[in-house]
């Protein structure tokens, strides 16, 4: 079981959960972010794809997770929905990309700094060349790029004058005003 931390506890179900398990053995105090993140958690107990899931706990409960599945609602959910009028950020009159500055998840980021680029990234996958492939799950790289359409309404909505100065702009892509 592998994937991002923050979505994978919205799957837990009850059954998979010990009432007993407390955070501290799931996280110990002194892991990092970066580790947190990268390791994989796992629930049901099966070891077998991945020989370190063994040395991590098998089982946590629902009350150590509230917060992650709350968080995973509000905030994940909200920026990884497929419907661009619904997702969080999107919309101005929604708010926006002040929508996402103001969610509670985000409340400890220094914007101004993230902005300008004085903020140490979390993780930084280690890269032979700019074509570096390695990082990602083959599965993904042998796959053949496939361009979503787009709604028409969506399209109109999206300012052009934010693209004029890419080097590139696919013309069937594009509105000329």
């Amino acid at each position: 079981m592998s994937g991002d931390i923050l979505y994978e506890p919205n799957a837990l179900s009850a059954g998979a959960l010990s009432a007993t398990t407390s955070m501290d053995q799931v996280f110990k105090p002194e892991m990092e972010k970066e580790e947190i993140l990268q390791n994989e958690l796992n629930v049901d107990g099966d070891s077998s794809n991945n020989p370190s899931a063994s040395a991590r706990p098998t089982a946590v409960t629902i009350n150590d997770f509230v917060f992650i599945k709350v968080l995973g609602k509000g905030s994940f959910g909200k920026l990884m929905t497929k419907n661009p009028m619904k997702r969080l950020g999107c919309m101005q009159l929604q708010g926006g990309e002040d929508a996402i500055r103001a969610h509670p998840f985000f409340s400890d980021i220094d914007w101004e700094a993230l902005e300008a680029r004085r903020v140490k990234p979390p993780f930084k996958p280690k890269i032979k060349s700019k074509r570096d492939t390695s990082n990602f799950d083959a599965d993904f790289t042998k796959e053949e790029p496939v361009l979503t359409p787009i709604e028409p309404a969506v399209f109109r909505a999206i300012n052009q004058e934010e693209f004029r100065d890419f080097s590139f702009v696919n013309p069937d892509f594009t509105l000329n005003y």
